[in-house]
């Protein structure tokens, strides 16, 4: 993820996640300041927030994290206006969502739903690289051998993807794909300019429009 041996060529599954995910996000942002008028914009938030809603229920904790980064960006969350057109129901559920990216920097809450998850499930496994991070901090700092040094890195490596490990077994094979909506995200990912821009340029980008719609 950091360093080898977690590095892109080593690790591809983990690149799709987070591409994925960072997908979703953009996705979500570029839709909602798409529309001029606030009660258009409310009405995708809403969606998005019945979205997530069916996704925790589905254990896609990846597109659901993704979803709620979207919502909470300050480009989404700062559209006041838009955001009191949306329903109170939604907007409570949509809060209580929060607290599994916000509970703490460690998102215990989230680490708490994806242990207690059964299969099938796609966590957020982009939560655990700064667990994997601080492991090869700690190597560095490990006065002993190669040999414990290895052994140690091996348990702590086990105890950080167990938790994951299982949702290796996970399909969702009793989805029914639908051809338009497959078509539908492989065009704006070509045609839309947000997705070939780095996360600084998307920042900036989406606060434009944010500001442009809603002064």
């Amino acid at each position: 993820m950091s360093n080898p041996p977690f590095n892109k060529e080593n690790t591809p599954n983990v690149d799709v996640f987070k591409d994925q995910h960072n997908f979703v996000t953009n996705w979500a942002v570029s839709e909602i300041l798409s529309f001029q008028v606030a009660k258009n914009r409310a009405n995708l938030i809403s969606f998005f927030i019945k979205l997530a809603i069916e996704l925790h229920k589905m254990n896609n904790v990846n597109s659901l994290v993704a979803i709620l980064v979207a919502l909470r960006t300050t480009a989404i969350h700062r559209l006041t206006q838009t955001w009191e057109l949306v329903p109170k129901a939604l907007k409570i559920k949509f809060e209580k969502l929060c607290h599994l990216i916000e509970s703490d920097f460690n998102m215990t809450e989230l680490r708490r739903l994806q242990d207690d998850m059964k299969i099938p499930c796609l966590p957020y496994i982009a939560g655990y690289q700064s667990d994997v991070i601080k492991v090869e901090e700690m190597l560095k700092k490990f006065p002993r051998g190669e040999a414990e040094k290895a052994e140690l890195c091996r348990k702590q490596m086990l105890k950080i993807f167990f938790p994951i490990q299982k949702c290796q077994n996970s399909n969702y094979d009793h989805l029914k794909k639908n051809p338009l909506i497959e078509t539908y995200f492989n065009v704006i990912g070509e045609k839309l300019d947000i997705f070939k821009m780095t996360a600084q340029e998307q920042n900036n980008f989406t606060f434009r429009l944010s500001k442009d719609v809603e002064p």
